[in-house]
């Protein structure tokens, strides 16, 4: 285990930063036809996040895919559905370097943030 990430559970502030790496544009596509496929995303944001443990293990810089999905996921109950959807978008992530991960996000949150982050996909009916 990486001993620069907290473990599970342990609390963390993160603060919206420009995204620390790049977006390879020619393998966008292919996410972007994911996003499509997937009726309940309505956004899709490139952001990138500080984390700063609570625990002092040292902060770090993450690229994220943040998703605004409509409808939200509610609760435990739909957990299983959060780590299928990420296992299929996983496999088309443009992000190959770095940290990365996948965000499920309010449209309130996104819109926080909206200076820091780039708009990949909004299904055009919301």
């Amino acid at each position: 285990m990486d001993d620069h990430i907290p473990a599970i559970g342990s609390k963390v502030t993160r603060s919206w930063v420009k995204p620390p790496t790049r977006l390879n544009p020619t393998t966008l596509e292919a996410l972007v036809a994911q996003f499509r496929a997937v009726s309940r995303i309505g956004e899709a944001w490139f952001v990138g996040s500080r984390i700063t443990p609570r625990d002092g293990t040292p902060a770090y810089e993450s690229t994220s895919i943040a998703l605004v999905l409509d409808p939200p996921f509610v609760g435990d109950a739909e957990a299983e559905a959060m780590v299928e959807l990420i296992a299929q978008l996983d496999d088309a992530s443009p992000i190959t370097e770095g940290r990365r991960s996948w965000l499920f996000v309010s449209d309130a949150v996104i819109r926080a943030c909206q200076e820091q982050a780039t708009l990949l996909y909004a299904r055009s009916a919301r």
